[in-house]
Order: structure tokens, then sequence, then C-alpha cells
């Protein structure tokens, strides 16, 4: 009998202890705590994702625990004229850079947690396709800059399906999907417009007068340029005769400026140099023998102006200029004399109607 108890304790002994020991490591591992999968350092305007979502983000892609480390990154999110600006950083020591701009700071938010469960799982993206297109319809890509560039973060997202994380593929994925540069990102549109002014000249010719004036305007960042002709009413200068006899006098233009211009909503502001060609022309009345001639027409000028409602397709706008005649002809009667002569300066004013086309 003692026998067969000694071959029985000898057979469950060890299967005791194993189950023990087995306990004990459960124990122990549920007791330790679980490693974060990042560590993140994010800043983003009031109206989109913080923080807390992106990380809960990052946890749905690649789960609560995966693996033993932490991922080291940071995010700055900014806003500029409706649209936003995301860097990342990704990494501790010499950590890889990410830049992406979009309309939707929400669709970059997303970007940025996916690029981060890239960086810890590379499967994450095989789980975040099938969760975004089972359960509900897939976001509609944004349209296409001319370019090439995606208006939100959505063509991000696809672009970097194929890739790996930095851990795995090294200085090769920082080649493909490197910082971009300011000088990179899309420019300021070109902007075209047109524009009709009436004009006030004191000095071009012999009484102050009104004229009216178009131009053709285009814009960029913080350039502005227009082209276009004016016309003054002519004047009358008196000579022989008491001043009965005389000469009108009339003035055509081709003015050409560039301006350097700030906006100050709703103003906008320009600094202006200008250069304009044109005829002087004459014509003698009430003279013995009364001729018509013409003459070459020079100057050059500075002046300031200012837009209303800058951001409206159709604004108005108000300028004063200083210019100096290079080139000028004097009014003479034969016999007679000079009966003007253009002066050293002359001023020059204007209401305009300016019209954005594109």
């Amino acid at each position: 009998m003692r026998s067969r108890r000694a071959i029985r304790a000898a057979v469950l002994l060890p299967a005791v202890a194993t189950i023990a020991i087995a306990g004990v490591a459960r124990a122990q591992s549920s007791a330790s705590p679980s490693v974060p999968i990042l560590a993140l350092d994010w800043s983003a305007p009031p109206e989109c994702p913080d923080a807390a979502h992106v990380k809960a983000r990052v946890e749905q892609l690649v789960g609560h625990t995966h693996g033993d480390k932490t991922l080291a990154a940071e995010g700055r999110m900014t806003a500029s004229k409706a649209r936003y600006r995301v860097e990342l950083r990704i990494g501790a020591g010499a950590p890889s850079r990410r830049t992406m701009t979009g309309s939707d700071c929400a669709r970059l938010a997303e970007a940025a947690a996916l690029i981060f469960a890239l960086d810890i799982d590379p499967e994450a993206l095989t789980r975040a396709t099938t969760a975004q297109v089972e359960p509900e319809k897939a976001p509609a890509p944004g349209p296409r800059r001319p370019d090439g560039d995606s208006d939100d973060a959505s063509d991000t997202l696809r672009e970097r399906a194929p890739e790996k994380p930095d851990a795995l593929v090294g200085p090769r994925r920082d080649r493909q999907a490197g910082p971009r540069h300011h000088g990179d990102e899309p420019g300021e549109p070109v902007e075209i417009g047109v524009a009709a002014r009436l004009l006030f000249d004191q000095g071009s010719l012999p009484k102050a007068t009104l004229g009216l004036g178009a131009a053709v305007e285009i814009a960029r960042g913080l350039f502005f340029f227009d082209l276009g002709p004016s016309i003054y009413r002519r004047r009358f200068v008196g000579g022989p005769r008491s001043g009965s006899g005389g000469a009108y006098v009339e003035l055509t233009t081709l003015n050409a400026r560039g301006c350097a211009r700030h906006t100050a909503p709703p103003f906008q502001v320009r600094a202006c140099l200008g250069g304009e060609l044109g005829r002087e022309g004459t014509r003698g009345v009430g003279i013995a023998e009364p001729t018509a001639s013409s003459a070459l027409w020079g100057a050059l000028s500075i002046g300031l102006e200012a837009r209303a409602w800058e951001r409206s397709r159709l604004s108005p706008s108000f300028g004063v200029g200083v210019g100096h005649p290079v080139v000028a002809p004097d009014v003479a009667i034969h016999g007679f004399g000079r009966l003007f002569e253009p002066p050293i300066l002359f001023v020059r004013a204007h209401l305009g109607l300016e019209v954005r086309l594109f």
C-alpha cells in the first residue's frame, strides 16, 4: 500500500508544481503594467483634434499594446488662410520629419495618426483600410491642384500605402517622402483683373483737367502690375488778342505701373512706381495761321493707392501720385511767343472701380 501511495505522489507532485508555476507567471504578467505604444507631444488649433484623439486613433489602428517599445513623436499643426499645415517629427535622436498641408485639419490629424501607426506596425494600414471600407463609406479624394498636390490629407493616406516605417526601410524612405520645405509648396495664385478710373490732373496741361483711364491688372503675392491708356480733356491757353486767340492742348498716354502691396482687410495699400508714354497735341485758335501739331510726351511718377473690400470681386480704389515730365513740348505761337511750359512736377489723383476676373 505504501509503495502505491509513493508512486501516486511521485506522479502528481510534478503536475501540481507545473500548474502552480503557470498560475504565478500569469499573475505576474497581469500585474505588470503595459508599455505605452506612443509618447506624443502634440499641438493644434482649438478646432482641430487634440493629442488624446490622435493617440486613441493610433491605439485603435495598432492595438493598446504592441511590442515592448514606445515611439516618441511630435506634431505641430498651424492654420493660415483657411488651410492647415502639420509638421511631424518621429523618433528620438535624429528624427524622421514629415510635412503635410490641407483644408481639413481632421483629415490631417487622421493622416498623422496613420503615419505614427505605420512606424509602429507596418500592418496597421491593412487593418485601417479594412475598417474604413467595411463599416462606413471611405471618404472621397480631395480635388487635385494644378501642381499635383492633393487639396487635403486623404491622398496622403493612399500614397503612403506601399511604404514601410523608417525602422525597416531606413534612409530610402526619407528620400522618397522627406520634409517639404517652404519653397516646395504651391506659390501664391496669379490674380487678373480690369479697372476703370476717373482721373484728375494738375500740371500736365495748361489748366487742371479731368480724364478717363482703363487698365489690365496682374498681381501675385506682394507684387502688382497694371497697364492701360488714359485720355485727358483738352484745355485752352490764351495768347494774342487779349487772350481770345491761343491753342487747345490735349494729352493721351499709355501707362505702366509696378507696385508693392500690403493687405490689411478690408483694405489693400499699394506703393507704386510708374512710367508713361504718350502724345501731346495742340491746335491753334483765333490766330493768323491756326495749325495742329503733336509731340512726344513721357513722364515718371510715384504714388500711393488704396483698395477697399479687397476680398470682393468688385471693389473701389483711390490713388494719388506725383510725376515729372521727362519729355514734354512747349506750346508756342509763332510771332507771339511761348504760351505754356510744362512744370517740373504734376499731381494726379483718381477714383477707380476694379473687377477681379480670377
